[in-house]
């Protein structure tokens, strides 16, 4: 979903689809990088870093993407009765997450020292 479909709706349709799984976090945090791909006119810091932090932002929703993925290969070759491959892609989509997961902390201390 694009961000100018997402605003489009009302806080009761949006509190809706996220209720019922119908935007999914890859989603949600395309849109978050879209929000915030201007530079406030309060931000302490240069327009060249607050452009990183929004790529990086697109960035963690790639890993997001990716963690999915993985995660949903798992399960399948678990059906499959390969615990080994399964198990390794677990461990894959585990790490995906955990790469998500630091680039946000990067993310948000920029925020914080930009004052935003």
């Amino acid at each position: 979903m694009e961000l100018e479909e997402w605003e489009k709706l009302s806080d009761e349709e949006q509190k809706q689809m996220l209720r019922e799984g119908k935007v999914s976090m890859e989603d949600q945090i395309k849109m978050q990088a879209q929000e915030s791909t201007e530079k406030p006119s309060s931000s302490k810091c240069p327009a060249s870093l607050i452009e990183l932090r929004n790529a990086i932002k697109v960035e963690m929703a790639d890993e997001a993407s990716a963690s999915q993925k993985y995660a949903d290969m798992a399960g399948k070759f678990t059906h499959f009765k390969e615990p080994k491959n399964a198990d390794m892609l677990r461990l894959i989509s585990t790490d995906e997450l955990l790469h998500k997961t630091i680039l946000e902390s990067i993310v948000d201390e920029i925020t914080e020292e930009c004052g935003e």
